[in-house]
């Protein structure tokens, strides 16, 4: 018993010390503007939840949450500090034109 307690412990030893620390995080990417972050962001990217719902209800595209992301381009990016960099507007929906009159079998 002693024997397999050893083996036991040697191998969560060397499994902690063989495995990164953050190997399971992804470090944040530092954008240099708005056209790059868009790039991987299409609509932006939020501090939070709250920051989100805020963006939605004001007309905004939904963004992406990432507290890390906003964190590391904050202060380049997020010029009004509304929690939201790089936001973008709703596209507006495109009216369907009708068909001309005489198109239209008239009897």
């Amino acid at each position: 018993m002693r024997k397999f307690t050893i083996a036991l412990l040697s191998v969560f030893l060397i499994a902690s010390i063989s495995a990164p620390a953050h190997s399971a995080q992804m470090t944040a990417k530092k954008f240099s503007s708005c056209a790059d972050m868009l790039k991987k962001y299409p609509n932006g990217v939020a501090k939070d939840k709250k920051a989100r719902n805020k963006a939605v209800k004001g007309g905004f595209a939904k963004p992406k949450v990432s507290k890390t992301v906003y964190k590391k381009n904050r202060d380049r990016l997020d010029k009004n500090n509304n929690g939201i960099i790089c936001g973008q507007k709703k596209a507006e929906p495109v009216a369907k034109a009708e068909p001309f009159a005489f198109a239209k079998n008239i009897d």
